[in-house]
């Protein structure tokens, strides 16, 4: 009697561990995809202003850039966890050459921090060609293809 309620504890222990595990790696996931969404929703505001689709604010391209420069900090923080469980655009080519990918979150960092204090739409252009490259040589290799 004494070994099987034990045996349940102990199960009991294990699949605990196994949910409060699986639970981690999925908010893992979901951490990193709303990191990425708010990049997204960044880039989105600074594309549109500098393609003239909303008017060209200094202090808002500013605020963007700057949350940009701050998120491709948290990028590599985001990631370390490895973790594919869910829907998720990763490649797991990134745990196995996370030190590129870390320098290429810290490129699009610096691309990001250029990009603050920008005069007009022109300047604002330039810059976001710059941006984009940074953010496309990352996907390029670990991101999914659309």
């Amino acid at each position: 009697m004494k070994k099987s309620v034990f045996a349940l504890i102990a199960l009991g222990i294990v699949g605990s561990v196994a949910v409060a595990n699986a639970d981690a790696h999925a908010d893992a996931v979901a951490m990193r995809q709303a990191l990425m969404k708010s990049v997204g929703g960044q880039t989105k505001i600074l594309g549109d202003m500098a393609k003239g689709v909303t008017p060209f604010d200094a202090v808002a391209a500013t605020a963007a850039a700057e949350t940009l420069a701050a998120a491709a900090k948290e990028i590599p923080v985001k990631f370390e966890t490895k973790s594919l469980e869910g829907e998720t655009e990763a490649l797991p080519i990134i745990w196995e050459q996370f030190d590129d990918f870390t320098a290429k979150a810290s490129a699009m960092g610096a691309a990001a921090s250029a990009t603050a204090g920008v005069a007009d739409q022109a300047a604002l252009g330039a810059a976001m060609g710059n941006l984009g490259k940074a953010c496309g040589a990352c996907h390029e290799t670990y991101r999914v293809k659309k």
